[in-house]
């Protein structure tokens, strides 16, 4: 017997919760105040960029999304536990809070598709606050970031990625030196 791991009305948030998760500071995006965040995910795009020589195509989307792009676009199963309200915060049936960036992909690749004259190879990139119900530890974060590289180069990815642990790290680094000022 299969079960479907779908919501049910009664999973969905109670609006309270959802303008408390809607009001938390997503540290990568400019427009809520500087933040060392937004230093590393410029320094990774432009250094992406800079190899890869692509355009770089930068989406804030919502932190709403269809159902449907979260998981049934990106091939997960309706049986898959990941759907299961532990783990997913729906706000309805067809609608929850992103449990992972790559939930923008699919929009920004039908966007993509109905540009005329965009280039084969770009940089995606889908920077936010992620909502999926995890247990944070050494091994999980509550936070996640993510850059998708559409391209068939992939052959050159293994050496780009290294090259971007190492300016990562130096950028790390480096952020030692930045100081925030302690409220008085």
């Amino acid at each position: 017997m299969t079960t479907s791991l779908a919501p049910v009305p009664s999973d969905a948030l109670i609006p309270d919760h959802l303008h408390s998760l809607l009001s938390v500071r997503d540290l990568t995006d400019p427009a809520t105040g500087p933040h060392a965040v937004q230093v590393l995910l410029g320094a990774a795009v432009d250094a992406l960029a800079g190899r890869w020589h692509c355009p770089v195509e930068l989406r804030r989307p919502s932190p709403l999304v269809a159902v449907e792009d979260n998981y049934d676009r990106l091939g997960h199963p309706r049986s898959s536990i990941t759907r299961a309200s532990r783990y997913t915060r729906y706000v309805s049936d067809t609608v929850m809070l992103r449990s992972h960036t790559s939930a923008g992909v699919p929009p920004a690749l039908r966007a993509l598709a109905a540009t005329p004259g965009t280039s084969p190879d770009v940089l995606l990139v889908l920077p936010g606050l992620t909502y999926r119900r995890d247990v944070v530890d050494r091994l999980h974060v509550g936070t996640r970031g993510l850059m998708w590289w559409m391209s068939p180069l992939e052959r050159e990815l293994q050496s780009t990625c290294a090259n971007l642990r190492t300016g990562l790290a130096r950028n790390w680094a480096s952020l030692g030196s930045v100081r925030t000022a302690k409220p008085s």
